[in-house]
């Protein structure tokens, strides 16, 4: 799961494999996708945020032999806190859907930032 915006800018994070990915991670056994997002952007930067609908889809291939299915949604968040990063990742940048989709990062990722844009996600 990953959110396609939260905020004015995309928080965007890099990942062992080197490459710049959107929040987001695996669901849990019996968890629902929107709160394992919100429980992802809460692992991940430490924020409270709130879940949208679903708007995107597409298939990574990780590895050859891995295939992942990512479902993009939508959230917001409305506090104040400045955005840290987990473990789990290497980096954290702020940057605009432009500077975003300028990052090596998935194609699908690119597409559902365009889409957001699209859909006038972003003020």
């Amino acid at each position: 799961m990953d959110p396609a915006h939260v905020g004015h800018h995309e928080r965007i994070l890099r990942n062992e494999r080197d490459e710049w990915e959107l929040l987001g991670g695996k669901l849990e056994p019996d968890e629902e996708p929107a709160a394992c997002l919100a429980r992802e952007i809460q692992e991940e930067l430490l924020w409270d945020a709130t879940v949208w609908e679903p708007f995107h889809t597409w298939v990574y291939r990780v590895f050859p032999d891995r295939h992942v299915f990512v479902v993009t949604f939508l959230a917001t968040y409305d506090g104040d806190a400045v955005p840290t990063y987990s473990h789990e990742h290497n980096e954290l940048v702020l940057v605009t859907p432009n500077e975003a989709v300028a990052l090596d990062m998935p194609q699908g990722y690119r597409t559902a930032i365009r889409q957001a844009v699209e859909r006038g996600q972003f003020r």
